[in-house]
């Protein structure tokens, strides 16, 4: 969180207004970045919104009698989703004396640190579709359904699920489960089964050498017999240790990211501006970005809360 809205002044900086200092650190190591891309289907935009709608195919055919007609259907949307884009920004103000006074530079790094900012910003922001899961993702039949549930919307009247009914932590059985209920429960609007198959196991850091372990292991793990891993030669399953990932046993298993409905709308860049105030002489850089981000179906998505 910002420390203050207040001038950026020499009162700041007061030991870097002399010389003799050994060694300045400026923020020298870099940030995690970019770690949404990996998930997220990033699109540009030119609106003030984007929108999605998601459709339902036909049913099953059924038995036609001689002589006549067949049983007709009819296709519609099942719902749509609208992602208006937020505008992200920071702003610092620095006075013409500390400008001038700073020996080490230190206040004209600051548009580098702005920038940093701004990425850090993004990978957290963007993580908020799986860190709330109670948030609403679609809206269909006057009901609003988020990421995770046992029952998913079905325009035909069923339902189908994308997470176990009690949330389990990460185990070799809870994978083997989630990937049997992923083949068998991840149903179309009509009820019939898809091909998508999970690729990436998703998980927060306490996870990652536990995670490793079930995906890479040859034999069973954490178990004695001499069973062979079936997770490993049954799927070819990539882990992704999501950093700004809620840390508290949650996991996920993701499709390809085109085949799933994690969209990233990217309405304008990170960019930053400056400007010398004409009433002050103070020096003014913003940092900003506008963007939409979530989900516009469940799909190509399972996961233990």
């Amino acid at each position: 969180m910002p420390l203050g809205s207040t001038v950026m002044s020499r009162a700041n900086i007061q030991d870097l207004l002399e010389r003799g200092i050994r060694k300045v650190y400026i923020s020298e190591y870099d940030l995690i970045d970019n770690q949404f891309e990996i998930i997220y289907n990033v699109k540009d935009s030119v609106k003030q919104r984007e929108t999605d709608v998601y459709t339902a195919g036909l049913g099953f055919y059924s038995v036609k009698p001689e002589g006549q007609a067949p049983t007709f259907d009819t296709s519609q949307e099942a719902w749509k989703v609208q992602f208006t884009h937020q505008t992200y920004a920071l702003g610092i103000e620095i006075t013409r004396e500390g400008m001038e006074d700073d020996l080490y530079g230190y206040y004209m790094s600051m548009g580098g640190e702005l920038g940093k900012a701004g990425a850090y910003t993004q990978q957290v922001a963007a993580m908020d579709t799986f860190n709330n899961l109670s948030n609403t993702i679609y809206t269909a039949g006057g009901t609003n359904y988020t990421l995770l549930s046992t029952a998913q919307f079905r325009v035909d009247g069923g339902s189908w699920g994308n997470r176990p009914t009690i949330a389990t932590d990460l185990s070799i059985e809870s994978l083997e489960t989630a990937l049997a209920a992923w083949r068998t429960g991840m149903l179309d609007q009509r009820g019939r089964k898809l091909t998508v198959r999970p690729s990436v196991l998703m998980v927060g850091p306490s996870d990652e050498f536990l995670a490793e372990r079930l995906l890479a292991t040859d034999k069973r793990p954490t178990s004695a017999d001499n069973d062979v891993n079936t997770v490993k030669t049954r799927r070819n399953l990539t882990l992704f240790v999501a950093d700004f990932l809620t840390d508290d046993g949650r996991w996920f298993l993701l499709a390809d990211k085109p085949r799933t409905g994690l969209v990233y709308n990217l309405r304008a860049g990170r960019e930053i501006r400056r400007a010398d105030d004409p009433r002050t002489d103070n020096m003014l850089m913003i940092g900003r970005y506008r963007e939409s981000h979530g989900a516009t179906h469940p799909y190509g998505i399972y996961g233990s809360p």
